[in-house]
C-alpha cells in the first residue's frame, strides 16, 4: 500500500455510495463502513477534535505510524457497517415486543454534528470495496429474508399436511387466496 499512496489521487466518485475499509487496522477482522459523506472542508492537515492531537495527520502518523501523502484530500465521514444481522425483530423492540430505549432525534443530530463524535477517516488508507453500500445493505438482510421464506414454505408445507391427513380444509388453496394478517396482541403504533 505504500507505493500505491505515493501516486495516490483522490477521486469523489469512488466514495460516493461506497463501502470502506481501513487497511491499517486488524487484518484478521477487517471493520467495513458506509462513506456517509465526504467532507470536502476537511483535509489531513485540519485540526483533530480533542486534545491528543494537532491534526488528522499528525494523529495518524503518531497512533499508526503512517504519513498521509497527499495533504490536500478531503476525509471521509464513515459510519459502521451494521453488526447487527436479526432483522426478524424491529431494533427498537424486543422479542416479546417491548420498547427498548432509542435515541432522540436531537441526540442523533448532535451526534452528527460533533465532530468528536463521528469517524472520519483518510481516503487514502482505505479500501473501497467493490460492493457498493446501497448493495451492501440489502445484502445483510438476505439471511432474515430467506429465513422467513423458509418458515412460510415449512408451515404451508404442515397445513397441506395436516389437511390431507385429516381430510379438512383446503390442500390446495386458489392462487388469489389472502391470508389474514397477523394479530400478536401489540403493535408498533403502541410502542
Amino acid at each position: 500500500p505504500d507505493e500505491e499512496r505515493k501516486d495516490f489521487v483522490f477521486d469523489p466518485v469512488k466514495y460516493l455510495d461506497a463501502v470502506v475499509m481501513p487497511w491499517y487496522r486488524n487484518q484478521d477482522q477487517p471493520q467495513y463502513f458506509y462513506v456517509a459523506e465526504i467532507c470536502n472542508h476537511l483535509n489531513p492537515k485540519s485540526s483533530f477534535p480533542g486534545y491528543d492531537y494537532k491534526t488528522f495527520e499528525e494523529y495518524y502518523y503518531k497512533k499508526y505510524g503512517y504519513l498521509i501523502q497527499n495533504s490536500n484530500q478531503p476525509l471521509l465521514d464513515v459510519d459502521h457497517t451494521s453488526a447487527r444481522l436479526n432483522f426478524l425483530t424491529p431494533r427498537y423492540v424486543n422479542r416479546k415486543g417491548v420498547a427498548l430505549p432509542t435515541s432522540s432525534e436531537e441526540t442523533k443530530r448532535a451526534k452528527r454534528e460533533n465532530l468528536e463524535q463521528k469517524q472520519i477517516l483518510v481516503p487514502e488508507l482505505c479500501m473501497v470495496h467493490p460492493f457498493p453500500a446501497s448493495l451492501w445493505r440489502k445484502a445483510v438482510c438476505l439471511p432474515c429474508i430467506l429465513y422467513r421464506i423458509n418458515a412460510l414454505l415449512l408451515a404451508d408445507e404442515i397445513r397441506t399436511t395436516v389437511s390431507r391427513e385429516i381430510g379438512l380444509g383446503m390442500i390446495e388453496l386458489n392462487p388469489d387466496f389472502d391470508w389474514k394478517p397477523l394479530d400478536f396482541g401489540w403493535s408498533l403504533a403502541d410502542v
